[in-house]
């Protein structure tokens, strides 16, 4: 299991940035930390990067951070280290449905390597 705090940080950083209150935008530097550190373990293409971003995606607050998940990070990891993920990817996507919604989420079609994961279903 990816630390928890780390997850939790990771989407109180993203939901402080959509804030409509400007007092909480202005705090999302403090979570800034977590966002990094997912950005820089999916492009490093770290051991158990996979595991981290289905623990992610069942912690989304909602679609949109789905959508969130899946247009940065995941689109990310296809894009530096598809060819080396795709099958991990593929065998969660069949047993994880908020996955299946957040790869969907990512733009893949001219990575030949992982087009295949488009039999989930097309962009949302």
């Amino acid at each position: 299991m990816a630390d928890e705090v780390l997850i939790s940080a990771y989407w109180r950083h993203y939901e402080l940035a959509g804030s409509p209150d400007r007092a909480e935008r202005l705090t999302v530097d403090d979570g800034f930390w977590a966002w990094e550190q997912v950005h820089q373990s999916v492009l490093d293409g770290r051991a158990g990067i996979v595991d981290l971003l289905v623990e992610l995606s069942d912690a989304a607050p909602n679609d949109r951070g789905l959508a969130y998940l899946g247009a940065g990070p995941i689109e990310n990891l296809l894009v530096a280290h598809g060819s080396e993920v795709v099958d991990e990817i593929e065998e969660r996507c069949r047993s994880n449905e908020r996955f299946r919604i957040a790869v969907r989420c990512a733009w893949f079609d001219e990575l030949p390597s992982v087009a295949r994961l488009r039999k989930f279903g097309p962009p949302l």
